[in-house]
């Protein structure tokens, strides 16, 4: 019961926090056009009530990594284009492929971009060079455990298409590197890290934006268990949040 009750201060606290004067603030300068720092606290919110374990970071990385998510444009959570995973005391911030390819298209440098799993049973062909081809006609299954490849294709500004194909092994290799490759999306949202697999590397092969580079950046850093290179502005501890970090596990709330 005590337990429940500290954490249901640490999440007031935080909740507190986000919708302070100050944190909007940071939120109103950094947000793009079309999303709302009220929009983004209930985003928060909700990751919250969803992962509990974030109440147990340390509230500066927890801001952190939701505030260079608000910086690069991309909402944590169900659309996949983000998550902000809790790992002991740290948040980290890992971006799915759509949140890649959300700041993809807003480069300007592409003008479409797709990623896809492949499965077992799916019609799937693809030959690399000059005229390179890549076919593939999807079935009906959509079972982790029988994706067989990922790819992702890009049609730049100049013209020309460009696409990348990772196998399964390939994908097992970058899920083995990455030290949230037993938790996280890796372990709820197979298809999507695989896609995004195949995303990172063709980026790798294109001009990048600011954006794009930070985000790359960030995930390197999350894979290798590194601290990640966060460029925002993280506003000072307020007492409440404070007092509650401070409050050992299962000490009463007065």
């Amino acid at each position: 019961m005590t337990q429940l009750v500290a954490e249901s201060t640490k999440k007031a606290a935080l909740m507190d926090e986000l919708r302070g004067p100050k944190m909007l603030e940071v939120l109103r300068r950094i947000l793009p056009k079309g999303m709302t720092p009220e929009r983004f606290v209930v985003i928060v919110q909700t990751e919250i009530r969803k992962m509990p374990a974030l109440l147990d970071c340390d509230r500066a990385s927890t801001l952190a990594a939701f505030l260079q998510a608000a910086k690069l444009g991309l909402e944590p959570g169900v659309l996949g284009q983000c998550w902000c995973i809790p790992f002991g005391r740290e948040c980290v911030l890992v971006t799915g492929y759509r949140g890649l390819a959300q700041l993809a298209w807003r480069s300007g440098m592409v003008t479409s971009m797709s990623a896809h799993a492949v499965f077992q049973g799916d019609i799937f062909d693809y030959e690399y060079g000059a005229r390179g081809v890549l076919k593939h006609k999807p079935g009906e299954e959509t079972d982790p455990l029988k994706l067989t490849h990922a790819y992702c294709t890009v049609d730049t500004i100049q013209g020309g298409t460009m696409f990348v194909v990772h196998t399964r092994k390939e994908i097992e290799s970058r899920k083995a590197r990455s030290r949230a490759g037993k938790s996280g999306p890796w372990v709820t949202d197979y298809a999507a890290m695989a896609c995004k697999t195949a995303v990172l590397s063709l980026m790798k092969l294109m001009p990048l934006s600011v954006e794009m580079q930070t985000a790359l950046s960030l995930d390197e850093a999350a894979d290798t268990g590194d601290r990640q290179p966060f460029d925002v502005e993280v506003p000072e501890l307020g007492a409440a949040t404070e007092a509650a970090e401070e409050r050992q596990p299962g000490e009463e709330v007065a």
